[in-house]
């Protein structure tokens, strides 16, 4: 399938974009495709195959039949269409508006106290008072053509708009002045007093002008509001570097960014943009990814990993090696996904088009309807005339069509800067209304890595422990491998390795002693591993029904300690889970873990409700049975997770997870954080109250404004609209709207502002305990410890508040007496009892920064 978009000209309110509706859909029958009125498209989804050329010339027939202009698009092309269009629709309305001042200034002098010229004199100079207002008229309706000929196309298609409107409000007023005048020269030339007086104040001429540069002055601040909350897309795009530094046949050349191409190596220097996405040929250094992914802290990245163009190398210098074509990068891809999301259709969206689609007929009815009524009651042309031009000019049909995809735009553009990418305005509105929130466990609540939770030491030296454990481990591939080898750099020679499947691991250090690391299995199995005690059993018991996995550490016929190992919590998941609580959304979590390790968590996060033990099939189960209770919604990061996020009325995908899950789901978290989520749904719902709003004030303005405009107030109170005062109340509510929706520029989530605000990271239930014998013969016996200096590097800090966060961090350490920043030497300080180094990184690295 191939997404193609053309610029629909002439398309200026909702009733337009359901006459283009309905034409496209009689060529292109049941073919996926959306009209956007805010960017002037129409995207269609072609199937494989689809002769698109002929597809485009039958649609462009159709939308020409119907009033319209379809026209391909190039961004190059655009933008110098869109330029040109800009400087000749701003001269004439700078022309509209000193000509309808001047028309207004003939036409209302007689009013002021200053003295009367004698060519403003009507009743002096008649036939020169009306040549000059029709002149002035005239030349404005000139400027203002495209209203006619976009208005009476689509009334003689049968497909009415606000242009068409406009331009009957306008063309009857300018008709109404046109016999006015004919009255005025017969007046004059037979000497008819009465008949020259009476016409002289009915020549409307000025309503006629000044209906279209009232409109046009609000298409214009309307256009440049949309232009505003269109601009989402042009800010990302704006952040895409123009040029890259390539490295061929060794020399380094600069070139555009269009030329650079998959497999090219781009060197980029501190303080520049990434130009393209690619894995890190040579050298390392800090990228600020918060374009991206909403996240403030630099990343510090090496060879072999990701990053992606237009990203901030804050520090360092790269060999980039591109993998990826630039049209196809990250940054151009989250722009493709802002256009998609406005160009689609919200539920609110769809019930509005169909209101605006019957709207103008229905206002012309009134119009037409309100001058018979006045006519039967009043015998009062003018009365009727100008209640009927009133009607039609004041209804505003553009403030109704703009209510949501208005919103919608800039509601996803905001999105888009916290790392929240919204696939469509379905998916907004849906999050907005969610009452329950499924969330995955690994990858989603945890890190989705596996570390060192507790450790107890059985020896007098820790150090050596750790030293030959970690030298161990660092032989083999498993995954419960991984933490245990970081507990230590330092390696030792060992021989005689061998991976007992299933087991563990034993080796030979180079004083012959014999080294063994596994599960009870191990111990129990194999014939030179010790005896384990009773005591010691009952604790890797008691390790596994919180969900850990135990590894036992000996040294010939003596046990030096018990590790275990689970996955590590996300510093902020407990927080977002009561967030998430207190807006009314029920936390649900679902894995296909241990029961003990998803309830050790759920205590953890708070969580009432879960289920464990899960497979992917049971999962989708599961969102269906809540999606009959209310509205659900998916959060997950793994293949695992397709089949529930595609079921979930919505579906959350955390960035750093699969292609398949990413697919699979509507909204997309750059960043790795469940608080992402939870500023998901604010924004959803600020998004859906900002378009209450605006349908609320279109649908009170309309239904007041036209009644008002009919004179339904006149018998009781006098009080009547002239159709210049229509004019301006409806150009003030299609602005209105756009200006209220462009509020939402300023939102900024209450999760992501709780965040921002925190120093210091969440501290877990179970803090990791190092527990040393002193004695061989008492096993659980211990001693009061003394407290011990360490002194960590850590990289990425780069101010006070750098140096604060990371102080927190380590402050919240039980057993922490004092920690210490120095910026200059990249370095802090601790004084702790009973807390292992291993520990202190974590607690570093859970705020966002990188210990050597």
């Amino acid at each position: 399938m191939k997404k193609e978009s053309f610029a629909v000209v002439g398309m200026t309110c909702a009733a337009c974009v359901a006459h283009v509706e309905r034409a496209a859909r009689q060529v292109l029958g049941e073919i996926p495709f959306t009209v956007s009125l805010l960017s002037g498209t129409l995207c269609v989804d072609f199937p494989d195959g689809e002769n698109i050329e002929a597809t485009f010339k039958k649609l462009s027939v159709a939308l020409t039949r119907a009033g319209y202009g379809l026209e391909k698009r190039g961004e190059r092309e655009d933008a110098a269409r869109a330029a040109a269009e800009k400087r000749r629709e701003t001269a004439r309305l700078i022309s509209s508006i000193i000509l309808t001042a001047l028309l207004m200034l003939v036409a209302m002098w007689h009013m002021t106290p200053l003295p009367l010229p004698a060519i403003f004199d009507g009743t002096k100079h008649p036939i020169l008072f009306y040549a000059i207002q029709a002149v002035l008229t005239a030349a404005v309706l000139y400027l203002q053509r495209h209203f006619f000929k976009n208005g009476f196309s689509a009334l003689f298609h049968g497909v009415p708009n606000m242009d068409s409107l406009v331009a009957l409000g306008s063309f009857s007023a300018a008709a109404y002045g046109a016999v006015a005048g004919a009255f005025i020269i017969w007046g004059a030339v037979t000497g008819n007093a009465d008949t020259l007086h009476h016409y002289l104040h009915q020549l409307y001429l000025e309503s006629a002008a000044m209906i279209l540069t009232l409109v046009s002055v609000g298409k214009y601040m309307e256009g440049r509001a949309r232009h505003r909350a269109a601009g989402a897309v042009r800010a990302l795009m704006a952040e895409e570097p123009r040029t890259a530094r390539v490295l061929r046949d060794g020399q380094e050349i600069q070139i555009p960014l269009d030329g650079v191409e998959v497999g090219d190596r781009i060197r980029v220097l501190e303080g520049e943009k990434i130009p393209a996405d690619g894995v890190i040929f040579e050298g390392e250094g800090s990228v600020n990814e918060a374009m991206l992914t909403g996240e403030s802290l630099p990343r510090s990245v090496g060879v072999g990993e990701r990053v992606s163009g237009a990203t901030v190398l804050e520090e360092g210098t790269l060999t980039v090696e591109v993998d990826r074509p630039v049209e196809e990068s990250t940054l151009r891809q989250i722009a493709a996904l802002l256009e998609q999301t406005a160009a689609t259709k919200a539920p609110a969206q769809r019930l509005a088009d169909k209101v605006s689609a019957v709207f103008v007929p229905i206002v012309i009815g009134i119009s037409v309807l309100t001058a018979a009524v006045w006519l039967i009651a009043t015998r009062d042309a003018e009365m009727a005339f100008r209640t009927a031009v009133s009607v039609l000019v004041i209804s505003c049909p553009c403030a109704l069509g703009l209510a949501t995809p208005t919103a919608i735009m800039v509601g996803s553009g905001r999105a888009a800067k916290f790392g929240i990418l919204f696939k469509s305005a379905e998916a907004l509105e849906t999050l907005a209304t969610t009452k329950y929130l499924l969330t995955d466990k690994t990858g989603t609540l945890t890190r989705g890595e596996m570390s060192v939770s507790d450790e107890l030491i059985f020896a007098k030296d820790p150090k050596t422990v750790r030293e030959k454990l970690a030298s161990l481990e660092a032989l083999s591939s498993h995954p419960l491998a991984r933490p245990l080898a970081a507990l230590c750099d330092t390696r030792v020679p060992l021989s005689a390795f061998e991976n007992h499947t299933g087991k563990g691991l034993t080796a030979t250090d180079a004083d012959g002693n014999r080294l063994f690391a596994g599960n009870v299995r191990l111990f129990d199995e194999h014939a030179g591993a010790p005896a384990l005690s009773k005591e010691l059993r009952e604790k890797c018991v008691a390790f596994a029904a919180e969900g850990k996995s135990c590894v036992i550490f000996a040294e010939n016929d003596t046990v030096l300690g018990l590790f275990a190992i689970s996955d590590t919590l996300r510093a902020d998941s407990a927080g977002a889970m009561r967030a998430l609580k207190r807006m009314g959304v029920t936390p649900v979590m679902l894995t296909g873990d241990h029961p003990a390790a998803a309830a050790k968590i759920a205590a953890e996060t708070e969580i009432s409700e879960y289920r464990a033990g899960l497979l992917p099939a049971d999962k989708e189960k599961i969102v269906r049975e809540y999606t009959a209770k209310g509205r659900t919604a998916m959060v997950g990061d793994g293949i695992n997770d397709a089949p529930a996020l595609a079921g979930a009325d919505v579906g959350l995908a955390i960035g750093a997870g699969t292609g398949v899950a990413v697919e699979s789901a509507g909204v997309v978290l750059a960043g790795n954080s469940l608080v992402d989520a939870v500023a998901a749904i604010e924004l959803g719902r600020a998004t859906r109250r900002n378009i209450r709003q605006n349908l609320f004030w279109a649908l009170c303005y309309n239904s007041i404004c036209i009644p008002l405009a009919a004179g339904v107030l006149y018998p009781a109170f006098g009080i009547t609209l002239t159709p210049m005062l229509a004019s301006a109340a409806m150009s003030i509510s299609s602005i209105f709207v756009v200006l209220n929706a462009l509020r939402l520029t300023r939102f900024q989530p209450p999760a992501l502002r709780e965040r921002a605000s925190e120093t210091k990271p969440h501290t877990k239930k179970s803090e990791i305990k190092s527990e040393i014998k002193q004695e061989e013969n008492e096993m659980f016996g211990f001693k009061k410890k003394e407290a011990v200096t360490t002194t960590l590097s850590v990289e990425g800090m780069a101010c006070g508040h750098c140096a604060a966060r990371v102080e927190g961090a380590l402050a919240a350490v039980k057993g922490v007496k004092s920690a210490k920043v120095d910026l200059a030497a990249a370095t802090v300080t601790v004084e702790a009892v009973g807390v292992d180094e291993q520990t202190l990184k974590q607690a570093v690295e859970a705020a966002g920064y990188k210990v050597k």
